[in-house]
């Protein structure tokens, strides 16, 4: 039962990671009036991310890295 959680978590942080890059793609391709309205959407995908990331961590003992330049 563990392992299917774990695998809905990492689904969950995936799908994150690609609205998040599907927003970037919008913030490059927007108007300018558009463009803040984006950015303050990226920026709360980004903090769910985090958040996200964090509790799986903590609940199953993992390190999940996002930035290849993180220890």
């Amino acid at each position: 039962m563990a392992g299917c959680v774990f695998e809905q978590d990492i689904r969950k942080i995936h799908q994150l990671k690609i609205d998040l890059l599907k927003i970037a793609k919008c913030i490059d391709t927007c108007s300018d009036k558009e463009k803040s309205a984006y950015q303050d959407i990226a920026c709360e995908y980004s903090k769910a991310l985090k958040t996200l990331k964090k509790s799986i961590e903590e609940a199953y003992g993992v390190k999940l890295c996002c930035c290849p330049l993180q220890p």
